[in-house]
């Protein structure tokens, strides 16, 4: 790859040719604040949060959507930049219902860091807001709020690039803009949930999760997912020693950005449900209850059957356990 050499804030940074400006500066540490952007989506641009200023260019640019190109000089923070960045909040908190203190994002909600670190002032307009629609249940994992909605289309792109499944989309225009599912259709699919992983805001929120703790009380452990044996990275958030929700890691050489919804949430397996409380022994294809002693006979027969060597293997079994075998 051809390197490229740009500055950034007055530092010089070594980018490669056909990465854009926002790719650059994350690279190096530099962040760039956006909503709409993500690493593994096309680009929207639509938020406009991400602009910078570029010397000899009259107008501001958007990062996400800016190519580096050799000796370009880039002010992040810039007052002109700043002052942009500030009415792009002003303007899409017009109409957000500004209910922290009940929304299910608090503490990792994009919309109030960038508040703290862009806006931080009193709205200047008196009108009533406008209402959406609120609680709506777009699937059996994934709850609506189109009030707390920033229209970043993440959740859209996501399931025209990744999935292909295509059930949400953008409706109507202008300030009447909303995402709405297609007609007849349910949001479903195989990675359903990871629309709330990317939603920057409270607008899609996980109905498994939804009020169970505060994110600022969960303590996060990096783990493998227990559901397969694709061995997702995944992040065990807990909450008084209990599984509270499991968050995909990023690990480009399996499991990319996403995860599963049947990964996500087989930690209910360990945690509720009903638990054998009697050993279980198959037969005529189906399982009957049987006694211990029974239970173990059947155990040691199996085992002595099968001579000088033997396993036992779980579709749950990493690769790298299974192929010791």
């Amino acid at each position: 790859m051809d390197p490229v050499n740009i500055i950034i804030d007055g530092r010089e940074v070594v980018t490669t040719k056909g990465k854009t400006v926002i790719q650059a500066a994350a690279d190096a540490g530099i962040v760039i604040p956006y909503y709409c952007y993500h690493p593994k989506l096309t680009i929207a641009g639509n938020c406009r949060m991400c602009l910078i200023e570029i010397e000899k260019m009259p107008k501001l640019q958007i990062a996400c959507n800016t190519q580096a190109t050799e000796a370009m000089s880039v002010l992040t923070q810039s007052p002109k930049v700043l002052a942009a960045r500030k009415a792009v909040m002003e303007f899409l908190l017009i109409n957000h219902p500004v209910d922290c203190p009940i929304c299910d994002q608090a503490g990792e909600c994009w919309l109030q860091d960038y508040y703290m670190t862009h806006d931080l002032q009193a709205s200047r307009f008196d009108a009533r807001k406008e209402h959406d629609r609120k609680r709506e249940i777009f699937g059996p994992n994934v709850v609506f709020d189109g009030e707390r909605c920033i229209k970043c289309t993440r959740c859209v792109r996501f399931l025209q690039e990744i999935t292909h499944t295509n059930e949400l989309a953008v409706v109507n225009r202008a300030d009447h803009s909303t995402i709405a599912l297609f007609p007849g259709s349910v949001l479903d699919n195989p990675l359903s949930a990871n629309v709330v992983d990317i939603c920057p805001v409270g607008a899609l929120t996980d109905r498994d999760f939804r009020f169970k703790v505060r994110v600022w009380y969960l303590q996060k452990t990096p783990s493998i997912c227990p559901g397969c044996s694709t061995g997702c990275n995944i992040s065990v958030e807990t909450y008084q020693n209990r599984i509270a929700r499991f968050k995909p890691r990023i690990n480009e050489a399996v499991n990319s950005h996403w995860l599963c919804d049947e990964g996500r949430y087989c930690f209910h397996d360990l945690t509720g449900g009903p638990r054998l409380t009697t050993p279980l022994i198959r037969q005529e294809g189906g399982l009957v209850p049987t006694t211990w002693e029974h239970a173990l006979q059947a155990v040691y027969a199996g085992l002595k059957s099968a001579g000088p060597l033997a396993g036992i293997l779980s579709g749950r079994n990493t690769n790298e356990e299974a192929y010791l075998f």
